[in-house]
């Protein structure tokens, strides 16, 4: 399962965009899609730590090239978005990334569920 921790951002967002995000669940995955427009993968950096999936980077600003900017309403920040997963449920080491047409898609495996094991009681000696 994944949770998404917004919060931890909110009292950065005048330095941080905070790109949105769908999340798609199939038996054997999840899918994890990002909004990054203008973003190239050599300034895309995913981690995941301690359980917490990190996704940063900066898009790249091609607007004021070979010219002057007279009027400006696109922000080019860098962004930043946490998502905490669960270890039980997600299996991170199989986990692939690829980036299509400015989207960002994360194919993040589930993990097999072992079955129940019994264990015998037994008298104490």
């Amino acid at each position: 399962m994944l949770a998404d921790k917004e919060q931890t951002i909110t009292s950065v967002k005048d330095t941080f965009t905070i790109p949105p995000a769908d999340l798609l669940e199939s038996p054997e995955h999840f899918l994890l899609l990002i909004d990054l427009p203008g973003v190239p993968k050599e300034r895309l950096d995913i981690k995941v730590r301690d359980g917490q999936l990190s996704i940063m980077g900066t898009p790249e600003s091609t607007r004021t090239k070979g010219g002057r900017l007279l009027y400006g309403e696109v922000k080019h920040k860098a962004f930043q978005r946490n998502f905490r997963l669960s270890q039980d449920v997600v299996d991170i080491d199989n986990a692939t990334a690829h980036l299509e047409n400015g989207v960002l898609f994360m194919n993040l495996p589930k993990r097999k569920k072992k079955p129940a094991r019994r264990i015998p009681v037994r008298k104490k000696q």
